[in-house]
């Protein structure tokens, strides 16, 4: 099918054993292929548009994948323009799961990662916040992908339970997958975590889920199961 990433090795190396109690962040962190770290996050500047109604902007510039960018992210959409390109995505037409929830971001929480090395040459872009009626200490967090920001620039939302931008994942291959966390009903507190491919046409689930347990009482912290 046009568009889709072959069938490829999702190089699925984990350094977590079964029963090691972690929380996601720390999960992420020890896949291999992880796209963002904590030293690609870049600080928004909050400001105000001439004529824009009294709502706030968030904006960042920057070089991805050598060129300059400038984002421009408002409440329903974000703005990408680079020298030879003015590019604005709507939100609310990212793609995304069934029935997943396109609340209205908290400007206050939200961050944007840049990763445009030679790994990424095309750069990749990640924008997460907490929506306007989630708490911080919530397990659920709006997180948007970009990829290639300086070209066509397609626009993803992760799954929100225990989404974050250190979840992004490359391939072997040069494709991206992202982490869907799901409560297994079953059995309580059990979860699953399911990568998907990002492609042209969404996503395409790649791999076996992995099973963890979630302990009482937390949703930030789970325990591998065999």
């Amino acid at each position: 099918m046009k568009g889709i990433v072959p069938a490829i090795s999702l190089c699925l190396s984990i350094f977590v054993h079964a029963g090691e109690v972690v929380d996601f962040e720390s999960y992420y962190g020890r896949l291999d292929g992880q796209v963002f770290k904590t030293l690609d996050m870049r600080e928004f500047q909050i400001g105000f548009r001439e004529g824009g109604g009294g709502l706030p902007i968030l904006t960042w510039e920057g070089l991805v994948a050598g060129r300059r960018l400038y984002v421009e992210m408002h409440v329903a959409e974000i703005t990408l323009i680079s020298e030879k390109r003015h590019r604005t995505l709507q939100f609310n037409c990212a793609y995304a799961f069934p029935d997943e929830p396109r609340p209205r971001m908290d400007f206050n929480s939200a961050r944007i990662f840049v990763a445009s090395g030679q790994e990424d040459p095309r750069g990749v872009l990640s924008i997460e916040a907490y929506d306007e009626d989630v708490h911080l200490g919530s397990p659920f967090k709006e997180v948007y992908v970009i990829l290639d920001p300086m070209g066509k620039a397609t626009l993803f939302k992760m799954p929100r339970r225990n989404a974050s931008s250190a979840g992004l994942r490359r391939t072997t291959r040069g494709g991206y997958i992202v982490p869907e966390s799901r409560l297994d009903n079953s059995v309580p507190l059990n979860l699953e975590i399911q990568y998907y491919l990002l492609t042209q046409q969404g996503f395409r689930k790649e791999g076996s889920p992995v099973a963890g347990r979630y302990l009482p009482g937390d949703d930030f912290h789970f325990e591998l199961v065999p």
